[in-house]
């Protein structure tokens, strides 16, 4: 369990700065610094155990093969592309509470 702790670890500090350059330099609208810290935090501790919860899936040796006439390339294939589409929407998802998170600090500020 320390070792999946560590991973998890791990992998949110390391996508958080990504995160917040991303949301902050590839955004046509800049949100503040304290939104950016906690939706670019918010959002890595979502991929980082998203990506744990895929490791754990591979490790579980099912066989996906059976439901794609025995093509374990195509299983794979499939698998794949499908948790790439969820870290996907979580990043967007990210970003929109980032920018939410900067609207309600601005509007608390007027």
């Amino acid at each position: 369990m320390l070792g999946v702790y560590f991973a998890f670890l791990v992998g949110w500090l390391t996508i958080t700065p990504v995160l917040a350059f991303a949301y902050r330099a590839l955004s046509p609208e800049r949100p503040g610094s304290r939104a950016l810290l906690w939706g670019a935090a918010g959002t890595g501790s979502f991929l980082s155990g998203t990506c744990l919860g895929y490791v754990f899936f591979l490790s579980l040796g099912l066989d996906l093969g059976g439901a794609y006439g025995g093509s374990l390339g195509l299983a794979t294939a499939v698998a794949s592309v499908g948790w790439l589409f969820v870290l996907h929407v979580i990043v967007l998802v990210g970003h929109v509470v980032t920018l939410s998170l900067d609207d309600v600090r601005r509007v608390a500020l007027v």
